[in-house]
């Protein structure tokens, strides 16, 4: 699991790419930091293009950052073009929208996005790692658990957690009283 994690984290101006087995994985973030529909459209081909095949997206945002403003003057414009690319790589905002535009037109499919909307995580810079201190009460980690932790707590994600799982514990359950199932699973 953990080189599945450093692998979707190798950010390229940050982590070089990994090696696991024979192949070389690296973050392909670049427009592609929230891949939601690329993963339903996969899932879609892997069940000869059946888009009922996907029942459940789950997308698992960081929070949201916030708009780029460009300034005025000589250098401040090409930082201001280098700044706005650099947040069309990490933001994700636009994907989920799609995603749930689209899901919206599907019969048989619930998307759900856990992201904890306004809660500080949007600011948190990619690089950023600050030990707590006499000026800073926290750290980074200990911010974005305390900030993942409140977010948790909400009645509304308790709500669409418990729905969530509901219905993946219904679909294992229907999955495994087949027989392609046990094939598969057990060999």
């Amino acid at each position: 699991i953990w080189e599945v994690a450093r692998a979707t984290s190798a950010a390229p101006t940050y982590f070089n790419t990994i090696k696991i087995g024979e192949n070389e994985y690296g973050d392909a973030g670049f427009g592609v930091n929230n891949p939601s529909t690329r993963l339903f459209w996969e899932v879609c081909q892997m069940n000869n293009e059946n888009v009922s095949a996907n029942e459940l997206s789950i997308s698992i945002g960081t929070g949201i950052s916030r708009f780029t403003r460009f300034q005025t003057g000589l250098f401040a414009r090409p930082i201001g073009w280098i700044n706005a690319a650099k947040k069309v790589s990490t933001d994700c905002e636009e994907a989920h929208l799609e995603m749930e535009r689209f899901s919206k037109s599907l019969a048989n499919h619930k998307y759900v996005r856990f992201n904890p909307l306004d809660r500080g995580l949007g600011k948190i810079k990619l690089d950023e790692w600050k030990s707590r201190g006499w000026w800073r009460k926290e750290s980074t980690q200990e911010e974005i658990e305390r900030v993942t932790k409140e977010y948790l707590k909400d009645p509304e994600v308790v709500k669409q957690l418990e729905e969530v799982a509901g219905m993946m514990v219904s679909h294992r359950r229907a999955r495994a009283r087949t027989d392609r199932w046990e094939t598969y699973a057990l060999g």
